[in-house]
């Protein structure tokens, strides 16, 4: 699944995908993330650190959370981010 609040960065990111003979759904934020992890097995997430509704450092952290509905506590999450600052880095591994 790809979270991705922007759409052109979510069609970029799911033709990238494509190419690669893989199929992936896309949400627009971290609260339909949740709502789609609560519903269907996902192998992966592809997490924008910043979208409106609920940012994906939120969602990672509600997906970790064990008390959380999401089916998978476990799933791999990948941020994807503009940001390269060493304290993007750390949010970003605080929250996963």
């Amino acid at each position: 699944m790809i979270a991705e609040d922007n759409s052109t960065n979510r069609e970029v990111a799911l033709g990238m995908l494509r190419k690669l003979g893989l199929h992936a759904e896309a949400v627009a934020d971290g609260a339909e993330a949740i709502s789609a992890l609560e519903s269907i097995p996902y192998d992966l997430v592809l997490m924008d650190m910043r979208m409106p509704v609920m940012d994906g450092i939120e969602a990672a952290r509600r997906v970790r959370n064990p008390g959380s509905a999401v089916l998978d506590h476990g799933i791999p999450i990948i941020a994807l981010t503009a940001n390269a600052m060493q304290i993007d880095r750390d949010s970003c591994l605080a929250a996963a």
